[in-house]
C-alpha cells in the first residue's frame, strides 16, 4: 500500500510553490517557481531510490534501474508546470503518485527486470510560449530550433528562459524515447469535472483526448 500521508504532504508542499488563493497555483514553464518545483521533485526521486537528472529540455527524470536495464522501460509521469491560474492536482498527481509507487517498491526491496522511469515533463501546458508538450517533443525527437526561439509575452525566448534557470539547451536535440525502448507509458491524471463523481466511479479509462499541435 502507498504511504497516503507522504503523498498528501508532498502534494501540499508542491502546491505551496506558486500558490494562488487557497487551492490554485501559478507555475509557468521555465520560471523561477517552476525550477523550485523541479528541484523539489528531483529530491523526492532521489529519496525514492532513483538516479535523477534534469535534462537539456527541463524534464526531471528519475530512473529505478531493473535487473535487465537493456529491456524496453516502463515510463510513468506527467507535468508540474501550470496554467496562469491552475489547480494543485493537475499534472502533479501523476508525478508525485509515480514517485510514491517507486518509493514503495524501493522500501520493499522489490525490483523488476525492466527499469522504471518517472518523468516530470517540461512545459506540458504551453501557457507561457503558446505551444506545449515541449519536454515530450524533445525526448521523442520532435523539436526544431524554432521551438527554442519562441518568445513569451515579455519577449523572452524559451532558450533564454531555460538558461535563466540554469539549464543549458542542446540544439542537437538528443532523443531518449523511441518505440523500441519504451515498453509502456502510464499516467495518473485527475478529471476536472463532475462526471466520475456523479457516476460513483473511482477510476476512468481515457478513450479519446484533444490533441494540441501547431
Amino acid at each position: 500500500m502507498i504511504n497516503s500521508k507522504r503523498l498528501e504532504d508532498r502534494i501540499t508542499k508542491l502546491a505551496n510553490i506558486g500558490k494562488v488563493g487557497e487551492t490554485g497555483v501559478s507555475r509557468l514553464a521555465h520560471s523561477i517557481e517552476d525550477k523550485r518545483a523541479m528541484d523539489l521533485v528531483a529530491s523526492w526521486m532521489v529519496e525514492a531510490g532513483m538516479k535523477t537528472e534534469i535534462d537539456c529540455y527541463g524534464n526531471v527524470i528519475g530512473v529505478y534501474e531493473g535487473t535487465s536495464p537493456s529491456l524496453p522501460r516502463l515510463v510513468l509521469g506527467s507535468h508540474i508546470d501550470s496554467q496562469p491560474r491552475g489547480g494543485r492536482f493537475d499534472g502533479t498527481i501523476g508525478v508525485i503518485g509515480a514517485i510514491e509507487v517507486v518509493q514503495i517498491l524501493n522500501e520493499s526491496n522489490l525490483t523488476f527486470e525492466r527499469s522504471i522511469e518517472v518523468v516530470a515533463f517540461s512545459d506540458e501546458e504551453g501557457a507561457r510560449f503558446n505551444k506545449g508538450l515541449f519536454g515530450v517533443r524533445g525526448l521523442t525527437g520532435n523539436l526544431t530550433v524554432e521551438d527554442l526561439l519562441r518568445k513569451d509575452s515579455d519577449g523572452i525566448s524559451r532558450k533564454q528562459a531555460l538558461e535563466n534557470i540554469g539549464i543549458t539547451t542542446n540544439e542537437a536535440f538528443p532523443v531518449r524515447y523511441t518505440s523500441d525502448n519504451v515498453f509502456a507509458f502510464l499516467e495518473m491524471h485527475i478529471e476536472q469535472g463532475p462526471l466520475l463523481e456523479s457516476k460513483e466511479l473511482p477510476v476512468g479509462i481515457v478513450q479519446g483526448i484533444s490533441g494540441p499541435f501547431g
